[in-house]
């Protein structure tokens, strides 16, 4: 019962539907709070829905489960972005940038680091979005499932198929990219 109603969530993510994902979610972390797979997929559905605060929480959940993965520290420092904690956000990437010394991790930390200081200079200029927009931005702003997949800008088969991947709480990445 647990994989079936796992898997409805995720057809539900997929399709941008994570006003209905989400109590799925929330249900079976309730259920099993030590389930990384759950923890992800539920923080992914939180950060979805524009609960960014209480996404944060959850990511440094699953990066103080394992400090030593980078895709687990590489989402934190993005929902810090996220979540416009850029104070933290920069002092963990500087922690970052003396522990992962691949290219790709270099890389998507300073892209990190351009967007908060690109963020610091720009007045606000968003507005906050209705739950449809919120689906088709979340996939390029709050959640991906690859560290630099691009905005979601049209709706050809290329596109669609990424936006499916980048829309999978399987993998539960978070994504801070802004629409242009």
């Amino acid at each position: 019962k647990n994989a079936a109603e796992y898997n409805l969530a995720r057809v539900y993510g997929l399709q941008g539907y994570w006003s209905k994902a989400k109590p799925i979610f929330e249900r079976q972390y309730k259920d099993a709070p030590g389930n990384i797979l759950i923890l992800k997929a539920y923080a992914y559905s939180l950060a979805a829905t524009g609960e960014h605060a209480r996404a944060c929480e959850m990511y440094k959940t699953v990066y103080d489960n394992d400090t030593e993965d980078p895709e687990a520290a590489l989402n934190y420092a993005r929902i810090l972005v996220l979540t416009k904690r850029y104070e933290d956000a920069l002092t963990f990437i500087e922690e970052l940038k003396t522990r992962f010394t691949e290219t790709a991790e270099k890389k998507v930390l300073d892209e990190l680091e351009e967007k908060i200081k690109n963020a610091q200079s720009e007045p606000e200029k968003r507005t906050e979005p209705t739950e449809k927009a919120e689906s088709t931005e979340t996939k390029s702003e709050g959640v991906e499932a690859e560290p630099e997949a691009s905005a979601v800008k049209t709706e050809d088969a290329d596109s669609k198929a990424k936006n499916a991947k980048a829309a999978d709480p399987k993998n539960a990445a978070v994504h801070t990219e802004e629409k242009k």
